[in-house]
């Protein structure tokens, strides 16, 4: 595995336009609601948002700074020149790679007297104060293991159950799937395993069976089509997080997916901007979303651009190309 926190200009120097996976143009519109451009797919990842840390009596100003830069970003947020500039366009959704709250609590969540909580501002379908579909995932503090309680954890399996547009939820229901256009995605939560960890302070670490349902969900819903598939969870896969889950969870997860066109894993839990690659796989670490966290991703023909931000300016970029 090799990990790197590199700049701008030393990512760009080293690697130019990145790998080349393959060279074929997409099978299926991806058709973005402005339908300025049918090739092309955007969408927006943060990690993190710790409702109820920090929190003041109308949430955090980092949580909502960050939502109205994530808001404001189409039409206005440009593109690097390296990846031919041009404006950013409205994302199809946003997907949050856990911690959504800081103690599990169901207030946490769901807010209370004038706090908001994460429900709040981030809608499954956009109409909280995020203005975009929102696919979330679960992350060690939304349950016991950093908390009080699992209301937090199970707010992601009700909200599955209203959630627009899946192709597949897990049978326990907190795991699920949905295709954006020619694209495959899957949230996987906490992280993909079978087993629980039992960690140094004697609290478990619950991956709930996600590798199963992944392992599923990716022979039922991609096949042999060699499509793309983008993953996300909680937990990263840089040497530093092996402390939350194994290595022959890992192993395991590599063997599941190692035939399959993973096009990216995202990832948040470190509170750090990171690009690495763990067995020829391009990882994203997010930042967390109360210190300005976010990430916006392209897909165009056979590129694939990742932005990581910093508030409202570019943190680590890259670029690949991509078999589509």
């Amino acid at each position: 595995m090799s990990q790197s926190n590199i700049t701008r200009r030393n990512f760009l120097a080293g690697c130019g336009c990145a790998a080349a996976m393959g060279l074929f143009k997409p099978a299926l519109s991806f058709a973005q609601e402005d339908k300025t451009d049918s090739d092309e797919l955007t969408f927006f990842v943060t990690a993190d948002t710790h409702y109820g840390r920090f929190q003041a009596e109308n949430n955090s100003k980092g949580n909502k700074s960050t939502i109205a830069l994530m808001n404001a970003a189409p039409g206005k947020v440009k593109y690097p020149d390296f990846i031919g500039g041009g404006l950013v366009k409205k994302p199809k959704g946003v997907l949050v790679a856990g911690d959504l709250t800081d103690f599990a609590t169901d207030k946490e969540f769901y807010g209370y007297n004038n706090v908001d909580g994460f429900d709040d501002d981030y809608k499954t379908d956009g109409s909280g104060k995020i203005k975009y579909p929102v696919y979330e995932g679960f992350g060690n503090h939304d349950y016991e293991l950093n908390g009080h309680s699992h209301a937090a954890m199970d707010a992601v399996k009700e909200r599955n159950k209203t959630r627009k547009g899946l192709t597949a939820v897990s049978n326990n229901g907190y795991h699920y799937s949905w295709d954006w256009g020619n694209i495959h995605f899957a949230n996987l939560n906490l992280f993909p395993g079978r087993i629980d960890k039992k960690l140094g302070e004697g609290k478990i670490s619950q991956p709930l069976n996600s590798l199963d349902f992944l392992i599923k969900d990716l022979k039922e819903n991609v096949g042999q089509s060699k499509r793309p598939v983008v993953l996300y969870q909680h937990y990263g896969l840089n040497d530093g997080s092996l402390w939350w889950w194994t290595a022959k969870d890992r192993n395991d997860y590599h063997e599941a997916i190692k035939n399959y066109n993973i096009i990216g894993i995202f990832h948040g839990h470190s509170h750090q901007d990171m690009i690495y690659t763990w067995k020829g796989i391009s990882v994203y670490n997010v930042n967390t979303a109360l210190y300005g966290g976010w990430a916006i991703v392209r897909i165009k023909n056979n590129q694939m651009f990742v932005g990581l931000r910093r508030w409202h300016e570019w943190s680590i970029i890259a670029k690949k190309t991509i078999k589509i």
